[in-house]
């Protein structure tokens, strides 16, 4: 694992690229917009999760994204041979002119390969749609005359899986699987526009320090199409009887991010994060803040379940 984190992070310095589908510095709080497989992770538990990510703050019609997801882990009469998961994951990416609104519903299924470790096969299936807006454009400018308001590109799989246990995990998924054009009978966005496949890997692993009053969560993200140049995020995370967290994240090649997540009462949690621009755009709009909110009655740690808790995800506590 080690000598392929540190191939992971050699390679991601070498090569570095714009951006291509959503990223979210607090990755690891909307675990499900990266893998449909998270859904479930926790059986018989519900969790709820929305936010926001504002780019380029002061920078007209800079991109912003909300998304809304809600999962829910079933396990019929208790059994350890297997449970299930069901999601919904709701999506609106916005860059520029362009709308991009996705909704999606999924499955996942989870078992125990070993004592202590599990794994999960999940799918997300949906619709997607991309849209002008006439506010942003000049509609007698030549470059929209041949281009039309709406169109639909449907359908739209996400598979995934998830390798996990109490100490860490492992996500893999692709997002835009099916290579759908941007084109529904004559109305189309672009010329030959096409959704190409993008891969998301994410590992993270949880670290205790000292009496377990505090906790140290470092993960790495990375996403990119089969034969691009991979986006990276380095993140770590400290927490405090898992009620307050503060971290770093840093983009490869891109920003440096200020994390503070802070558990409200025992279910309800709020994540802040700022970004900084490290590149030459920081003197245009060096300005990204994220805000998330999540609700989940599983925010309590495995050595002190009464406490409330922040760092308590279902990703490290089955």
């Amino acid at each position: 694992m080690r000598i392929f984190l540190f191939f992971l992070f050699i390679f991601s310095i070498l090569f570095v690229d714009a951006q291509q589908t959503p990223r979210y510095t607090q990755y690891t709080l909307n675990n499900l917009g990266g893998n449909p497989a998270y859904a479930g992770t926790n059986p018989t538990k519900l969790e709820v999760m929305i936010g926001r990510r504002n780019q380029w703050y002061g920078f007209d019609n800079a991109p912003n994204t909300t998304f809304f997801s809600v999962n829910y882990g079933y396990r019929g009469n208790y059994s350890f041979k297997g449970w299930h998961g069901f999601s919904a994951y709701f999506e609106n990416d916005k860059v520029g002119a362009i709308t991009n609104k996705q909704v999606y519903l999924g499955y996942a299924y989870h078992f125990r390969i070993i004592t202590g470790i599990n794994v999960g096969f999940g799918l997300m299936a949906g619709v997607r749609s991309f849209g002008l807006s006439n506010g942003v454009f000049n509609v007698n400018d030549p470059a929209f005359t041949q281009t039309k308001a709406f169109v639909y590109a449907y359908p739209d799989f996400i598979p995934g899986m998830r390798v996990y246990s109490k100490k860490f995990f492992v996500d893999l998924s692709v997002r835009q699987l099916y290579k759908n054009k941007m084109v529904q009978g004559n109305k189309f966005i672009g010329v030959n526009g096409k959704l190409t496949p993008h891969y998301y890997l994410t590992v993270g692993r949880k670290i205790h320090l000292g009496y377990n009053n505090f906790m140290m969560t470092p993960t790495i993200h990375a996403q990119s199409t089969l034969f691009g140049i991979p986006q990276v995020d380095a993140n770590i995370m400290f927490y405090y009887k898992k009620r307050v967290g503060l971290g770093a994240n840093y983009r490869v090649g891109n920003s440096f991010s200020g994390i503070v997540q802070v558990a409200i009462t025992k279910t309800f949690v709020v994540g802040f994060s700022y970004d900084y621009t490290a590149n030459r755009f920081r003197n245009a709009a060096a300005n990204t803040y994220e805000f998330m909110i999540g609700v989940s009655p599983v925010m309590s740690d495995d050595s002190n379940s009464d406490r409330r808790s922040v760092a308590q995800c279902p990703t490290f506590d089955f």
